[in-house]
């Protein structure tokens, strides 16, 4: 199962506050986060954006961590089993 996790990178006097998106592979790519209206919006650019580069589709599902978003495809072929 493909994971992708999103980072902020904050800005600099000279340069504006980017999101960093990866796959923990060493697949990533970087957006700027100033034409988005929420934080959100932003994390989920970035996700798309390395969706696009690496040709990947299909649903996915996101939450916050403490230090950015993690997103996931969902594979509703999964199936989990109860013990006992």
């Amino acid at each position: 199962m493909k994971a992708i996790r999103t980072k902020y990178l904050r800005g600099t006097n000279t340069r504006p506050a980017k999101i960093k998106a990866d796959d923990y592979e060493g697949n990533s790519v970087i957006v700027s986060c100033g034409h988005y209206t929420s934080v959100a919006d932003s994390h989920k650019a970035a996700v798309i954006a390395l969706l696009k580069k690496m040709n990947w589709t299909g649903k996915m599902v996101g939450g916050a961590t403490d230090t950015g978003f993690v997103y996931i495809f969902i594979d509703k072929k999964l199936k989990l089993e109860r013990k006992g």
